[in-house]
């Protein structure tokens, strides 16, 4: 069992696994870098405009505080600043959160304290003169850190408490919960099809056997999160490939051409395009190939997509060579097939210290 595991709750005592906090002490060490080199610019430096580029390092938004003189109205000015550059900060860590966009949140850290280093007032806020920003900075940071890390605690307290009562209820229920789990399977193990099955079945063969150029149906509504076409376009063949293997096996015609069809939309570029942009500003790459490297909400999904059809056809024309190539509207090619997309997601599987793929880049 490893070190200071928790049985009765399955997860670290500590509240973190050992590569997990070495990435935490990392990231501190990161911050106190930033906020050693914060203080000196802050302490040492002649021009006010440089002083205040110091406390921008230290919190993001925190050189405008420089300049809160005992002027009413000018001091109002750079507390609004102060505290609409620490909200877009915040609104980078969801776009990072969302987008897995590591640039955003850095940037606007760094672009807030140039701002402030750009005004370079002549005025700035010393003891006796307004709120002291030099002091001021400090404890906001000090309180902002402790109110963190405390709500954190507290929700890991939380959740490791759900997890032993979760526990004692299975432990309790064990046989109950095997009873249930078996009548649902008696329920649902069926030799053919309901009227309500067949009317969903239709809905999906409608979609799927539209030209391959064509998506009516699909909604596009963003390709970074779950309404994606490409989740639709998975979804979809892997209902029609269960469909198959389970009540239709000896039918292939235009069930097994609908599966195919579904699959040869997932190489339509508008399906696989937004991975250039998350490429770019997530593992700081320009390769517009969505396969390769960390891509579990493409060549995973996509992979499962082709299994399922393997398995309910016994076609494997995807495992040809080149079968699933990729063409950019520049005419660049991206030759792959089912084995190379295996072959990048054991690569990424191996890579990664978690054994987990990213869903957005950096994020497991």
């Amino acid at each position: 069992m490893a070190a200071g595991w928790d049985e009765a709750v399955g997860a670290y005592r500590g509240g973190w696994g050992p590569k997990t906090r070495l990435r935490l002490a990392r990231m501190a060490l990161i911050y106190a870098g930033l906020y050693a080199a914060g203080l000196l610019f802050a302490q040492i430096a002649v021009a006010p405009g440089w002083r205040a580029f110091g406390l921008g390092l230290m919190l993001p938004g925190g050189g405008f505080l420089a300049y809160t003189s005992g002027d009413l109205w000018f001091s109002v000015l750079h507390i609004v600043l102060a505290a609409f550059a620490f909200l877009a900060f915040g609104l980078g860590l969801f776009i990072w959160f969302a987008t897995g966009n590591v640039l955003v949140a850095p940037a606007v850290w760094l672009l807030a304290a140039l701002a402030a280093l750009a005004m370079d007032h002549p005025i700035i806020c010393t003891s006796g003169q307004g709120v002291d920003a030099f002091a001021l900075v400090p404890i906001l940071t000090a309180g902002l850190l402790t109110g963190g890390g405390g709500a954190v605690w507290g929700l890991r307290s939380i959740q490791r408490r759900a997890g032993r009562e979760n526990r004692r209820y299975v432990a309790a229920h064990r046989e109950e919960q095997v009873a249930l789990m078996q009548a649902a399977t008696a329920e649902t193990a069926r030799d053919e099809l309901s009227e309500t099955d067949i009317a969903r079945l239709r809905f999906l063969l409608d979609r799927a056997l539209q030209p391959l150029d064509t998506f009516s149906g699909f909604q596009w509504i963003e390709q970074f999160q779950t309404s994606a076409v490409r989740y639709q376009l998975c979804f979809s063949g892997y209902a029609l490939a269960f469909a198959q293997a389970k009540f239709l096996p000896a039918f292939r015609g235009y069930l097994a051409r609908a599966q195919r069809n579904l699959i040869e939309k997932q190489r339509d570029h508008r399906v696989w395009r937004y991975w250039r942009a998350e490429n770019l500003w997530g593992n700081l790459r320009a390769d517009a190939d969505p396969i390769p490297r960390d891509n579990i909400m493409y060549t995973g999904f996509v992979a499962a997509q082709i299994a399922y059809y393997q398995a309910s056809t016994a076609d494997l024309r995807h495992a040809e060579p080149g079968a699933f190539t990729l063409t950019h509207p520049s005419g660049r090619a991206f030759p792959h097939d089912f084995h190379s997309m295996i072959a990048a997601l054991k690569t990424g599987w191996d890579r990664s210290p978690y054994r987990l793929m990213p869903c957005e880049p950096n994020w497991v």
